[in-house]
């Protein structure tokens, strides 16, 4: 007779054989492929491939046995392996054809099988574009013939410069026009294919860069995107190519030069008051705007304190005038005359360089900023009728662009529309910036008046760039707009790629 002892170890045993779970074994020489069809392109040397996963030993054949157009680098072979299919000869029998692959075990395990279809080897043509013309990520429908409907199977090359192919049929290609392509013609490569097309014309388009700033708020100095902004508005370039940009949230101008280094021009970051001195012991209260005279100095719109305060190139700032109601744009010419613009004076005022002063036009509605050409016409920003005005030097006043009403719409200056315009720069070919703070746009005003969106979050072409709010605007001596980008607390340039 048993013990109890060994009967109750006995039962517990027992139990936990009739409960542990079932652990299947491993199949003997299972066999796995990572594809179950290719497509190819009818010409000769098109080639794809597939890999194997075995644990043993492994045999191809194909079906049927006959084809004599294809070649598989390895027939059988053990583990894994990449099997290559290769086109020996061009399908020029009017239609696809296929054959498969069946990859088999020792073992007996079921087959895998990989089906291969060859299309058919159509001459390789290109007839057309449409359009033949345009910038960057145009989408250009190319028509021909022999193309393949597999896009992967399809490249294409504008002036070669790769395009992105967004879809294909056997007679057209749909590809995007790259950046920076360039003009030249268009060739298409299929499989090993390849012909050089037509001639496309390359537009330059707008694409805008971050210079400076790393998209959060903050007073930190440092090399471009390492540097802080607090609400970026007035921004000018002197004859030096350095840039100014007055922080209206740090109280303070800041200097970015040619390598992008920001620092601290003059005022605090910190404190905002009505001081002069050199550099940061100077105080500023809410600084809207900047501009430079052929000397480098520097003259700012100090908002709060109702002033045009005078920074010399060595950073010493003086205050040049006073009882400037609000000012809020500030431009230069090239006598040292100085123009200011504010929101509550229906006027342009003319300050001499010895600080006489002279008012230009009258009865603005709201006018924000100014700018100056070099035959010393202004064209100044009407905020809340949404107008570009100009005024000769004799003071005569006329509207170049915009019919008083809020809106969007581009076209010949007397029907376009604009939606709380701030800031304006002009450059040495007549063409005029605008910020359309109210549509995210920067707008241009070609030497004939037409209005036309110069760059928006919608339609443009950024790179790296964010474009909401864009406050103030300016243009170098080669054409080249930098923007201050108020809401993103980054300084933009825009050049043409």
């Amino acid at each position: 007779m048993k013990s109890p002892v060994f009967l109750l170890l006995f039962c517990i045993m027992f139990c936990f054989a009739c409960n542990k779970p079932n652990t299947p074994t491993p199949p003997v020489n299972a066999v796995q492929s990572d594809k179950s069809s290719i497509t190819l392109a009818g010409n000769v040397n098109s080639s794809d491939s597939f890999n194997i996963q075995s644990n043993g030993a492994w045999t191809i054949s194909l079906t049927p046995s006959s084809t004599s157009w294809l070649n598989i680098n390895a027939l059988s072979g053990t583990g894994n392996k990449k099997i290559i299919v290769r086109i020996t000869e061009a399908n020029n029998t009017g239609a696809n054809r296929t054959a498969s692959l069946s990859v088999n075990t020792a073992s007996g395990n079921q087959p895998i099988q990989i089906n291969i279809t060859q299309r058919i080897n159509a001459v390789l043509s290109v007839n057309a574009l449409t359009p033949d013309h345009g910038p960057a990520n145009t989408l250009v429908t190319i028509s021909g013939n022999g193309f393949d409907p597999l896009t992967s199977l399809d490249t294409v090359f504008f002036n070669g410069k790769r395009a992105t192919v967004i879809s294909a049929s056997s007679t057209s290609i749909t590809a995007k026009v790259p950046v920076g392509a360039g003009t030249g013609n268009v060739s298409v490569k299929i499989g090993n294919t390849a012909m050089t097309g037509l001639l496309f014309t390359y537009e330059l388009s707008p694409v805008a860069t971050i210079i400076a700033g790393s998209g959060g708020a903050g007073y930190s100095n440092g090399v471009g995107t390492s540097a802080y902004f607090a609400t970026p508005t007035g921004i000018t370039i002197d004859t030096f190519g350095n840039i100014y940009v007055t922080d209206l949230g740090a109280y303070d101008v800041r200097k970015i030069t040619s390598s992008y280094a920001v620092t601290t021009f003059a005022g605090s970051p910190t404190h905002q008051g009505n001081v002069d001195g050199t550099g940061t012991s100077a105080l500023f209260a809410y600084i809207n705007d900047v501009a430079t005279d052929l000397y480098g100095n520097v003259y700012v719109a100090d908002f709060n304190n109702e002033n045009i305060r005078k920074i010399t190139p060595a950073g010493v700032v003086t205050t040049f005038l006073t009882n400037v109601m609000e000012p809020t744009g500030i431009a230069v010419d090239s006598l040292g005359n100085i123009y200011v613009a504010a929101p509550r004076v229906t006027e342009i005022r003319k300050y001499s360089p010895t600080g006489q002063m002279t008012s230009l036009g009258s009865n603005f509605g709201g006018l924000f900023d100014v700018t100056v050409d070099g035959s010393g016409n202004l064209y100044t920003v009407d905020h809340e009728r949404n107008r570009i005005n100009k005024i000769t030097p004799s003071g005569v006043v006329t509207t170049i662009a915009g019919t008083g009403n809020q809106g969007f719409t581009n076209g010949p200056g007397a029907t376009a529309t604009f939606n709380n315009p701030k800031s304006i720069a002009i450059d040495k070919s007549g063409n005029i910036y605008i910020a359309d703070v109210g549509n995210n746009a920067i707008r241009k005003i070609d030497s004939s008046g037409n209005v036309s969106t110069y760059l928006d979050h919608v339609s443009s072409y950024t790179t790296d760039a964010s474009f909401f709010g864009p406050y103030g605007v300016a243009v170098d001596k080669n054409g080249v707009v930098y923007v201050s980008n108020t809401s993103e607390n980054t300084i933009l340039k825009i050049t043409l790629q």
